[in-house]
């Protein structure tokens, strides 16, 4: 709304919007602003920091059974050069409770890798099946 105002000779012109925004509540909506702006952040850097910690423990998950299945195979190698020196019933017991182990642990492995890009190096991890399962059957 504008109205005219006369004051003496000069004439001035002034807008009204109906309300004024005094120094109290500017204070107050600028606090409320930067809470709120704050809250925002805070709630983002949250998100950031559980997306990070699912895709760590992700990581050390399959670190963990890449490391279980490293040690598996070691151990079947040791195995089979000792079931050739001397076969026995227990080796081949053994020989299976660790191929079991070997497959149990690729298919975790197989699992964390089904989720990354097509690209991503560690889907190479994929190909080990036909390699257990020719060992196997050569041994």
């Amino acid at each position: 709304m504008v109205s005219k105002k006369f004051s003496g000779t000069r004439e001035r012109w002034s807008v009204r919007w109906g309300f004024r925004i005094r120094l109290r509540e500017q204070m107050a909506v600028l606090g409320i602003s930067g809470v709120l702006v704050t809250g925002v952040i805070c709630v983002a850097a949250l998100h950031y920091a559980s997306i990070v910690q699912r895709e760590a423990s992700a990581s050390n998950e399959l670190k963990a059974r890449v490391v279980s299945l490293s040690q598996s195979f070691l151990e079947s190698g040791q195995i089979a050069t000792e079931f050739l020196r001397k076969p026995t019933e227990m080796s081949i017991k053994t020989h299976a409770d660790l191929l079991d182990r070997q497959l149990d642990d690729l298919s975790r492995v197989e699992k964390l890798i089904g989720e990354l890009p097509g690209d991503d190096p560690l889907r190479q991890a994929a190909s080990l099946r036909p390699v257990i399962d020719l060992y196997t059957t050569r041994f």
